[in-house]
């Protein structure tokens, strides 16, 4: 993670092991929906479970089911309805 980051023209701890960064869509036209073999994971903020849901199912239709996804969330029907 931290050579990454010096590429990329910026510094983080010798010992970090992820870089995250905000995306704002889903889809061919952000690289960083796709999957990545390498310690750069991507989160999209949702304003609503909808929202989310429909996130969520563009990233299945993209990719298939191998994406790593967090709900969070404290009502046990939105989680059951994400995780459905």
């Amino acid at each position: 993670a931290s050579w990454i980051a010096e590429q990329a023209g910026f510094q983080v701890a010798k010992a970090t092991r992820i870089l995250l960064t905000p995306i704002d869509r889903v889809g061919i036209e952000e690289p960083l929906s796709n999957e990545k073999l390498c310690p750069v994971l991507s989160m999209v903020s949702c304003e609503n479970l909808s929202q989310t849901l429909t996130v969520a199912r563009a990233m299945l239709r993209m990719k298939g089911r191998g994406h790593t996804a967090v709900v969070h969330a404290h009502d046990p029907r939105v989680i059951m309805q994400f995780s459905a």
